[in-house]
């Protein structure tokens, strides 16, 4: 690429802060091998132009106006028009992209949208209406969906067969170690903010702080029996059940309780797309060390990770690094 080798030579419209923007990234990433050899702009530069060395060299890749593209087009070769002008220039932006394909010549839009988009939009079309979604969400196609979910039905039906003579004698030694129900029930936020019922093996002394307090390191009110559970996750063994009943899936962000899910919507922003798919007995940000008492942001970045990249095989992943992972058991008290 630095001896100019598959390089690309792009024809960029539009000298706005978001022009300015796309060359500032191209610049500081040769390896994607794109030059731009070409800048057309109707506007006035910026007053800062002056204050900026980087800029300056941008302003002089400016080879003329919008009216001039066809000339320009005529005399240089061009791999790509990269299109920057403000979404409300319509007719101008189509008219550029009619000579572009007239000739021959890719065209791509960066829309002034673009910030708050992700790196995976949806694409989808209405009645001949194109629609971008923010996000990409697999799992928002019937086929992954049902994929999914057989899968679900299948393992979790033939786990509780498997694990029953397990479960049975888990539900013995709780209920022997400390007075109070075997399972512990608590309402968790599910798919689309729909509050469900999550089964748990009891791990605490019965107290009127499990749906306000999570559960700490040296947490007094966890049983011996109880540590031993968490620590080794069987605790979690009967939302095979949650999964059965289709509350919860194999893989998926964590659910937490009520109390937490209000708190946190109102501290990160994005905390809540979490909820765009089923909640799961494992999931990304776990496998990578985040669960429990640990850093709630990071959690967040990890499960929209997955929302936004879901595919089978992944899913195969995390159940596999759930099971064989030393950072899965992070946090695990």
């Amino acid at each position: 690429r630095k001896r100019g080798i598959n390089n690309k030579k792009y024809l960029l419209i539009g000298a706005g802060n978001q022009g300015f923007d796309f060359y500032k990234m191209i610049v500081h990433s040769p390896a994607l091998g794109i030059q731009i050899a070409g800048i057309l702009d109707d506007g006035d530069l910026d007053d800062e132009a002056e204050h900026s060395d980087e800029y300056k060299k941008f302003a002089d890749k400016i080879a003329g106006n919008t009216s001039e593209l066809e000339k320009l087009l005529e005399v240089k070769d061009f791999d790509n028009v990269i299109i920057t002008l403000p979404m409300t220039q319509k007719d101008k932006i189509t008219k550029i992209t009619n000579i572009c394909e007239k000739r021959g010549i890719h065209v791509e839009l960066i829309p002034n949208y673009y910030q708050i988009v992700s790196r995976h939009p949806s694409i989808r079309e209405i009645n001949g209406v194109p629609l971008i979604g923010i996000r990409n969400v697999p799992l928002e196609g019937m086929f992954n969906r049902m994929f999914k979910r057989l899968f679900d039905v299948f393992f979790s039906f033939l786990g509780i067969i498997i694990l029953s003579p397990v479960l049975l004698i888990i539900a013995i030694v709780v209920k022997i170690s400390s007075p109070g129900p075997v399972l512990f029930v608590q309402k968790r936020t599910g798919l689309k903010n729909r509050e469900f019922d999550i089964y748990k093996f009891r791990t605490m002394v019965v107290n009127n702080m499990s749906d306000t307090l999570q559960s700490c390191e040296n947490d007094p009110r966890k049983t011996k029996v109880g540590n031993f559970l968490r620590k080794t996750n069987l605790d979690e063994l009967p939302q095979l059940f949650n999964i059965l009943r289709g509350e919860m899936s194999f893989v998926g962000p964590r659910p937490h309780m009520i109390k937490h899910t209000e708190e946190f919507y109102q501290k990160y922003d994005k905390y809540m797309v979490r909820h765009w798919v089923k909640p799961g007995l494992t999931g990304w940000a776990q496998v990578n060390g985040w669960r429990g008492d640990s850093d709630i942001e990071m959690r967040v970045k990890f499960d929209i990770e997955y929302i936004e990249n879901w595919t089978f095989l992944w899913d195969i992943k995390i159940i596999f690094l759930t099971l064989f992972g030393k950072k899965a058991r992070n946090h695990a008290y």
